[in-house]
């Protein structure tokens, strides 16, 4: 993708239609079509009995209550929190909650704080666990994301 939008922004934007420069272009196209979700976008369910999770989450990012846990809170079974994160997030609920994580933990590097400290703050039972993660995610370390 990256090599992809780079040739693209190198072209001139008046390309004739048909051309190799158009058919790269759509190649693009095509691909952002396939792309997930952005790494930092963060959808959440209407179901009330995910709401009511996502904001649990929310306040205590670091938390590492089990999701049996979380959905007994809530009234509902593992299974159907679930089902609802898919449903309505296209994520599974561990995949969204390591993204919460995740985004957390950007609020807090942005700020300058020590990756160490962040890995353990947003729930990451170490640092490296947490740079793999991350780098997962966002292609890039902690360390170089804001540079």
């Amino acid at each position: 993708m990256r090599e992809l939008i780079s040739s693209c922004a190198g072209l001139p934007w008046n390309y004739q239609p048909g051309s190799k420069e158009a058919r790269l272009c759509e190649v693009l196209l095509d691909q952002i079509a396939t792309l997930d979700r952005s790494p930092v976008d963060l959808p959440v369910p209407t179901d009330p009995r995910g709401l009511r999770i996502v904001e649990m989450l929310k306040r205590e990012p670091s938390s590492r209550e089990p999701l049996a846990s979380l959905a007994a809170r809530v009234g509902a079974s593992p299974r159907t929190i679930e089902r609802i994160f898919v449903r309505e997030t296209h994520l599974a609920f561990g995949a969204w909650r390591q993204r919460l994580r995740l985004l957390a933990a950007l609020e807090l590097l942005a700020y300058g704080e020590a990756v160490t400290n962040v890995a353990l703050d947003v729930g990451y039972e170490s640092a490296s666990s947490f740079v793999v993660a991350f780098r997962e995610t966002f292609g890039t370390t902690p360390a170089r994301f804001f540079k």
